[in-house]
């Protein structure tokens, strides 16, 4: 969803500020700990609720795409697995309203 008022912002994903959301990806991408677990099981879990056709990965990087944006917006993000869990679940509620 694009607004009239949209600005661009610039992001570069290898810049520190990003650093915490991109640790936070790659521990529930590899499942390195139980929390990170029970993260990518229940993404799997709204998956297959909601019967759309995407995968785990795909949903965790549009997910990432939006907290970079936040970030880079000057919003912070205090504990990243759990808004990548919460943040998750809007992404899949925005694709199924389309």
């Amino acid at each position: 969803m694009t607004s009239k008022h949209t600005s661009t912002v610039n992001i570069d994903p290898s810049e520190p500020r990003f650093s915490h959301l991109k640790q936070a990806m790659e521990e529930i991408s590899k499942q390195q700990n139980n929390k990170t677990v029970h993260v990518f099981s229940a993404i799997q879990a709204d998956i297959q609720k909601h019967k759309i056709n995407a995968q785990v990965s795909e949903v965790l990087l549009e997910t990432y795409q939006v907290g970079l944006r936040k970030i880079a917006k000057g919003e912070e993000i205090l504990n990243p697995i759990a808004w990548l869990r919460k943040a998750s679940r809007k992404v899949i509620k925005n694709w199924i309203k389309g």
